[in-house]
């Protein structure tokens, strides 16, 4: 069975998130600040340990998620697919076609989680690190936009494809 490139990629970057957790997460300090407000002030905080624990479980899971749905897709009936051309997505000589494309593309969506929570680590790492702990608001806001633009990029390639019934 050849892998395809989305699989392989978000098994990289999943395994690189993973790394980033357990090799920046060992110079943080017993008490992390996890939580920040709007002034990039901490109003939460976690036990190192039950921090790393939980921003694995986390990545995993959310990287996961989206791909877990999409692969179950394939076991609702077809009258549940809600794409553009659903007539056509829906037809038992389609559906199966629109299932693997969901769960391929999905890897996709789940880079694009485990990329934005390295950056997100990263980020806590650097406050903890600061006098007082503040996290960079503007660094924050930024790779938040990026997400978000990326979220819809992924949407806007599903949207074309089943715009578009094949011939």
């Amino acid at each position: 069975m050849k892998i395809r490139a989305s699989v392989l990629i978000w098994a990289i970057s999943l395994a690189l998130f993973i790394g980033s957790v357990f090799l920046l997460g060992a110079s943080l300090p017993e008490r992390v600040a996890t939580h920040f407000g709007a002034s990039g002030h901490p109003n939460g905080w976690m036990i190192r340990s039950s921090y790393l624990l939980f921003s694995i479980l986390f990545g995993i899971g959310f990287s996961s998620f989206v791909t877990g749905i999409s692969y179950l897709a394939r076991f609702l009936p077809p009258s549940t697919l809600n794409v553009p051309h659903s007539q056509y997505w829906r037809s038992p000589e389609h559906f199966g076609e629109a299932c693997d494309f969901l769960f391929l593309h999905a890897f996709w969506f789940g880079t694009l989680v485990s990329v934005w929570l390295t950056a997100l680590h990263y980020l806590i790492v650097q406050a903890n690190r600061t006098v007082p702990v503040v996290l960079n608001s503007a660094r924050m806001g930024a790779l938040t936009v990026v997400f978000l633009a990326g979220t819809a990029v992924w949407a806007a390639v599903l949207i074309r494809h089943f715009a578009h019934p094949s011939k």
